[in-house]
């Protein structure tokens, strides 16, 4: 059966489309609503994401223990209730716990604060770049959120060429599952 030449261009068009997203020139894209800050990648600024990178397995145990002693107050403020007791610590740790996460990592609230008096050039909204390199640092505030700083060639727009690190879920996101 020969196909039509309108559904041949239907074709070749949504194959185009798809090219255009698996391009790796496209692989991350700003947010849609706001200007973008990426650092620029400065000796200074590769020497911090590479000290705090090698803090990886010490993090993640923090992290860990965060999740750990929630839990465990969680179960705690369960187990009193159903007992109808009304001691209230298990609850005030709790609150504790959740209002000042940063003391379970403070190497990483030290890095960020850091990373975050850096230099940064602000790119718009809704542009695309590379993906020049992955790194092991989180740029998140909480132990539960685990986000990495990347390193980003912009491909688009007015600031096309532009080098820095950013953070995924911090202005990057991923336009398509990437390997």
């Amino acid at each position: 059966m020969a196909l039509r030449s309108g559904t041949l261009l239907l074709i070749a068009m949504m194959f185009c489309t798809g090219c255009l997203l698996l391009s790796r020139d496209r692989e991350v894209v700003t947010s849609e609503t706001s200007k973008v800050c990426l650092i620029v990648d400065t000796d200074e600024v590769r020497s911090l994401i590479e000290r705090q990178s090698s803090f990886d397995s010490k993090d993640k145990e923090e992290a860990k223990r965060f999740l750990e002693d929630a839990i465990r107050l969680d179960k705690e403020i369960e187990r009193l209730r159903g007992n109808g007791e009304l001691d209230a610590t298990p609850a005030k740790e709790l609150k504790d716990l959740w209002a000042h996460p940063e003391r379970y990592i403070p190497e990483r609230i030290a890095f960020l604060k850091l990373v975050g008096g850096a230099d940064c050039a602000l790119v718009p909204a809704h542009s695309y770049a590379r993906v020049l390199e992955r790194s092991q640092a989180i740029c998140s505030g909480h132990p539960q959120e685990n986000p990495r700083y990347i390193k980003v060639l912009v491909t688009t727009g007015p600031s096309k060429g532009q080098e820095g690190w950013g953070c995924l879920g911090g202005g990057l996101a991923y336009t398509v599952a990437w390997p």
